[in-house]
Formats: structure tokens, C-alpha cells, sequence
């Protein structure tokens, strides 16, 4: 009640102070009294005259505005309001690149301030005091952040544009190269990656600092700006872009030996970076990869080549990564080789070999003259064991580091042979997805590596509760089929019988009349399961895959067309049935196909008939 009573009291001292304002402001005059220069340069950028027909009446107050604003910023000379002053948004609204009519009143005094605040920089730069330099090289560092929302605008989309702040790379390096002062240094070192610098002026300064530098501030600024020089090199030309890439993962490399595990992270981080830098670059239809010295010849060009030469003098280090102390290193390490494995990716996209093609990629690098970044790995060499580095992580209690390795595997396709019994064990894995990704991997393998092995772990994956482990455990089968049947064939505990068995099992849907003895409980597999299935069973084809037959005509009989479609193409490649009796539920499933209302179905049966009518 009582603090009722004393808000009620001040209420009319409110009143009359809010009066008081009002009438100030209706005699205020009508043109801003802002005591700041350059606010009093933005009121003016502001007023607009027209660019098709400019009002000279509003040219001529706003050049009287701008003049003035100018003159008391260019007398102070604080580095503060030149900053601010070249800054404001208002200068990209006034520029339109598109306008006929030319706006050098705007245009000029910009660069005129702009040049003045590279001179007032440097004069206090000189004066070497301790306290101004730590805090010009954070403004230069926050200036260069800045400039990122300038250069969003209209004016600067047409082109990749230097930050402004790398006018002033020989004050930071000079910062940044302070040795007696430690927080000038480590400041400088902090601004040098934001400032998109020229990268031959840059990268001495960091590599000195991370692999000779005493203490830890400088050493771990210096790697960051690495990672930082990576991410504003988007925004510069070919050239100095691909140099930047180039010489950040030449130096980071430096980096990965450095007793400081927080350095080394950082290096890691910026070859990561790099890599997807690379990708972005590759993925540009604007840049060129390749030339044509003459007709129908192809060659990498020169800049692409240098940077794939470093990402591969740099895997060696990034492998012995994967078994340092520190766990987050190894993660960090290996999300770096599976970023460097998609440039792998995305180069042979570029040279038109698509992930699932039969060629041999080795060869697809040697015959273009690309230098191949994990060349260390899938050296075919039999003395080469540097592939267990990575397989050796398999073996590891962190799934992550599994899932990590036989990522890796899954990418080099073909090139992961020399570790194929490897993946073949991770089919066992208790990880589902290291179970998933070593099925995929399979399927990308050669035939000749299919063992027996292999065949008994993709009978038991067939029967997984996950659908996709069990569709790509039928895939790898459809893709080794025919090497599948002969090896399995005279074994003494054939583990093809079982493996043909569960793929009836999916196919008939767990029907025990189609299958005998099939006790797999009330699991239902869907559509695409069972159709993957009937593929794998078309591709052992012949007597090995005959004992599936009563499921593969059961699936002829589904409601589902697809299924019946599929059903009716692998009957055709199951050959003729051994037992009299199944081969004429055959024929008398195959002729009621032949009315089915998809012409699909219909062609399939029609050509399976013929196959088990001729063959004796």
C-alpha cells in the first residue's frame, strides 16, 4: 500500500518532466544537433537527392553536411571515429553499381577517410607504447570482423573482395613479430588470421612463431590463425586463395609434433578446414581443375597440384595422430582424413567416376598425373603396412573411432583391399553402424576377396532387426554373387546353405511353408528388404540358389508389384529346378503371371518360362 501511494506521488513529477521534453523537442530545431562528428556524417549520407533526377537543392545541403562532418573528423584524427565513420552502413546504401549517375560525393570522402585511418594507424603503431598497441591490434583484429557485414552488401557481391583491414598487414606482422612484449604479440598474432592478408607475408610470421615461439599464448594464436586465415580465404581471388590453402596445411603440418595438445589441435583444425575448403573450390563450377595442353589431353593444373602434393606430405602426420594420447586429438585427426577422403571424392567426380563404378581409382590418378592424398594408404605394395594405422582403430573400446575407420575404408572403395579381412570382421562389431558402413564397404571390395568367412557374416546381417544393415548386407551379396557360389560350394560345413536359407526367409517374409523351419518370430520385412533380397538371390543364381525357389514363387504371387516384378526377373536366373515337382509349381505360377496387369511382370515371366523350358 505504501509503495502504492509513493509511485502515485511521483507519478505527476513524471508527468511534468515528460512534459518539459516535449516542448523542448517541438522548439528543437529541425536538423540534427548531434554533438558526434559522425553522426552527424550519417544524418547527412542519409539525405537523399535521387540518382535519375537528383534534387540539387538536397546535393547541396548534404555536401555542406558531409563537409563539415569531415572536417572536424579529418582535425581529430582519432582513429575511434575514422573507424566508425568509415564503417557506416549508410556509405553501401548510397553506391549502387547499377546507377548511370556516378555518387563521387560519396565515394570519395569514404576513401578519403579510409586512407586516413591507415595513417593514423601506423603513426601510433610507431609510437611503440605497450597499452595502444595491445589495443590497436584488437581493433585492427575487430575491425577486419567488422567488415563482414560491408561486405553482405549490394556493392560487394559481385566479386571476391580484400578486407580492408589488410592494408594494414605490415603494421600487425611488425605487432605481431614483438618479442619483447607478449600481449602485443599474442594480439597481433590474433588479427593477422582475420585480415585476409597476402599469404606469403603471413604465414612466415605464424610457422615461426608455432615451431620456435618459447611460450604457449603465441604458439596456440598462431595455429588458430590458421584456421582463420582458411575461412576469410573465400573471400579472395584465385591465386591467393589456393596459395592461402596451400601454405596453411604446409604449416599446420609443422604443427601436429607440438608438445601442446591444444596446438596441435588447432593445426588440425585448420588442415580440416582446409580440406573443406578444397572441396568448396572443387565443387565451383567456375574454377577449372584441369587444362588441355592439346586435344583430348587433360592435365591437373598447376595451383590444384600444389595444394594435393601438401594434403599429401601432410597424411603421415595425421595418421600417427590417430594414436596420440589424447582422445580428442585422434577424433580430430580422423574427421580430418575423411574430410582430405571426400576431396579424394570429389576429384574423381570431376574426372567422371562416379562412387560405385568398377575402376580402378589408383589408376585414375596415375593416368591424370593428380597427386593422390592418401597415396601413403593405398600403396599396393605388399611391404606397405601403412593402412593398419587406420585399421588398427577397429580394434578400439571408442566406437567413434571405429565408425571413423571404416568411414575411411568405405571411401577408398576398391583401394581398401589390402585391408578387407579387417572390414570383413567389423560385420561382427557391436556398434550397428560400424556393422552398416563394413556391409557398404564390402560391396565396393573386389571379388577376390571374398572368403568364407564373409559369407556366414552376411547370412547372420541378412537377419538383422535393422533394415538398412540387412539391405546392404543383401547388396554386397547382388555384387559378389556368382564369386559367392563357388566359394561356398565344398565346404565341408557350407555356410552358403545358410545363407541362401535367410534370404528365403526375408523374401517369403518368414513363411514357414515356403521355407521349412524358418522360426524368426513375428518379424515382418518390408518392400525394399525383400526385393534387395531377390536381387542377392539372382546374382548367386543356379543350383546354389535353388533351394529359395518355393519363396521366390510365393513372392511372384504378391500383392505388391514391385516384389512380382522382381520375383518373375529372378526366377529366370535361378535356372531349372532339380526336383520335378518344384519345377512344375514353376511353370503354373509362371503361365498365371503371364496375365498379370503389369506388362513388366508379364514380360519377366514370359522370358523365365522360355529359360526353364530349354534348359534339360
Amino acid at each position: 500500500m505504501r509503495h502504492a501511494k509513493q509511485q502515485g506521488a511521483r507519478s505527476p513529477r513524471c508527468l511534468f518532466f515528460l512534459a518539459g521534453v516535449l516542448v523542448s523537442a517541438l522548439f528543437a530545431p529541425a536538423i540534427s544537433v548531434a554533438a558526434d562528428p559522425v553522426d552527424r556524417l550519417r544524418d547527412a549520407l542519409q539525405i537523399d537527392p535521387g540518382f535519375k533526377d537528383p534534387d540539387l537543392r538536397l546535393l547541396a545541403k548534404r555536401k555542406k553536411l558531409l563537409d563539415a562532418a569531415l572536417a572536424e573528423i579529418n582535425k581529430a584524427k582519432s582513429i575511434s571515429q575514422l573507424r566508425r565513420a568509415y564503417f557506416l552502413k549508410e556509405w553501401s546504401q548510397e553506391v549502387d553499381l547499377d546507377a548511370k549517375v556516378p555518387a563521387p560525393q560519396v565515394e570519395g570522402p569514404r576513401a578519403r577517410i579510409g586512407k586516413l585511418l591507415i595513417q593514423t594507424i601506423r603513426e601510433t603503431a610507431a609510437q611503440k607504447q605497450m597499452e595502444r598497441n595491445v589495443a590497436l591490434a584488437i581493433l585492427i583484429g575487430e575491425m577486419a570482423d567488422d567488415e563482414k557485414l560491408v561486405s553482405d552488401g549490394k556493392a560487394f557481391q559481385r566479386k571476391p573482395k580484400q578486407k580492408f583491414a589488410r592494408a594494414v598487414t605490415d603494421v600487425v606482422i611488425t605487432l605481431a613479430r614483438e618479442k619483447g612484449d607478449l600481449a602485443v604479440q599474442q594480439s597481433a598474432l590474433h588479427a593477422l588470421g582475420k585480415i585476409t592478408p597476402d599469404p606469403a607475408l603471413a604465414i612466415p610470421v605464424l610457422r615461426e612463431a608455432i615451431t620456435r615461439d618459447i611460450n604457449l599464448g603465441p604458439r596456440r594464436l598462431a595455429a588458430y590463425a590458421l584456421v582463420d586465415l582458411v575461412k576469410n580465404s573465400r573471400t579472395l581471388q584465385r591465386g591467393e586463395r589456393l596459395d592461402t590453402i596451400d601454405l596453411v596445411v604446409a604449416t599446420a603440418a609443422l604443427g601436429l609434433e607440438n608438445a601442446d595438445e591444444r596446438t596441435r589441435g588447432y593445426c588440425l583444425q585448420a588442415i580440416d578446414e582446409s580440406a573443406q575448403a578444397l572441396v568448396d573450390f572443387i565443387l565451383s563450377p567456375e574454377e577449372p581443375l584441369t587444362f588441355e595442353p592439346k586435344k583430348g589431353e587433360r592435365k591437373i593444373r598447376k595451383d590444384v597440384r600444389k595444394i594435393l602434393q601438401s594434403c599429401q606430405a601432410v597424411t603421415p602426420g595425421l595418421l600417427n595422430a590417430l594414436h596420440a594420447r589424447e582422445i580428442k586429438i585422434r577424433l580430430s585427426a580422423l574427421k580430418t582424413l575423411d574430410h582430405i577422403a571426400q576431396v579424394r571424392v570429389k576429384l574423381l567426380q570431376a574426372f567422371q567416376v562416379a562412387p560405385d563404378m568398377d575402376e580402378d581409382r589408383g589408376q585414375v590418378f596415375k593416368d591424370l598425373d593428380v597427386p593422390d592424398p592418401f597415396a601413403s594408404i593405398v600403396d599396393r605394395d605388399p611391404k606397405n603396412r601403412t593402412w593398419e594405422k587406420v585399421a588398427d582403430l577397429l580394434d578400439e573400446q571408442d566406437a567413434r573411432l571405429r565408425r571413423g575407420a571404416i568411414g575411411l575404408f568405405e571411401v577408398l572403395a576398391e583401394q581398401a583391399e589390402p585391408a578387407a579381412a579387417r572390414i570383413v570382421k567389423a560385420l561382427e562389431d557391436t556398434d550397428l553402424l560400424v556393422r552398416w558402413t563394413a556391409a557398404r564397404s564390402i560391396r565396393r571390395l573386389s571379388t577376390k576377396q571374398v572368403r568364407v568367412n564373409l559369407i556366414g557374416a552376411l547370412a547372420v546381417l541378412l537377419l538383422d532387426a535393422d533394415s538398412d544393415l540387412a539391405n546392404a548386407a543383401a547388396a554386397a551379396i547382388e555384387k559378389h554373387g556368382d564369386v559367392i557360389g563357388k566359394v561356398g560350394q565344398g565346404q565341408a560345413n557350407n555356410p552358403l546353405a545358410g545363407l541362401v536359407k535367410n534370404l528365403a526367409i526375408v523374401i517369403a517374409n518368414g513363411d514357414a511353408n515356403a521355407v521349412p523351419g524358418a522360426n524368426v518370430g513375428n518379424r515382418v520385412w518390408d518392400v525394399e528388404s525383400r526385393k534387395a533380397a531377390l536381387k542377392a538371390l539372382a546374382a548367386l543364381g543356379g543350383p546354389p540358389a535353388q533351394p529359395a525357389f518355393p519363396a521366390a514363387l510365393l513372392a511372384l504371387t504378391d500383392t505388391e508389384v514391385r516384389l512380382r516384378r522382381q520375383a518373375a526377373a529372378t526366377i529366370d536366373r535361378l535356372g531349372r529346378p532339380a526336383s520335378p515337382s518344384i519345377a512344375a509349381q514353376a511353370l503354373i505360377a509362371l503361365r498365371k503371371a503371364l496375365a498379370d496387369e503389369d506388362a513388366e511382370v508379364r514380360l519377366h515371366a514370359a522370358e523365365a518360362i522360355l529359360s526353364l523350358t530349354q534348359r534339360k
